[in-house]
């Protein structure tokens, strides 16, 4: 099973020199307060983040935390992953 990364966790974590247990403790918090969801809201945001996403990967913005800003971390092509994420639609 794979469990996402809230965005919410994500920008708590980047923004902060969090320990991996207070990592673990978000994240798991998380995963808890999406199981409290009815499956139609959990339907609902999945498909909003979903959105969210998608734009957030066309975006040109080189701002922090921004995809542009994640590639140039990794050392990844921000083309490529484009591309490859384009051909798994």
């Amino acid at each position: 099973m794979r469990l996402m990364l809230d965005a919410e966790v994500l920008k708590a974590i980047l923004a902060s020199n969090m320990s991996e247990r207070e990592c673990l403790a978000a994240l798991f918090t998380s995963y808890v307060e999406t199981a409290k969801l009815t499956e139609e809201e959990a339907v609902e945001e999945a498909r909003a983040k979903h959105r969210a996403v998608v734009e957030w990967i066309a975006s040109s913005s080189e701002k922090p935390r921004s995809f542009l800003w994640f590639c140039d971390v990794f050392d990844f092509d921000a083309g490529s992953v484009r591309r490859a994420l384009q051909e798994k639609r």
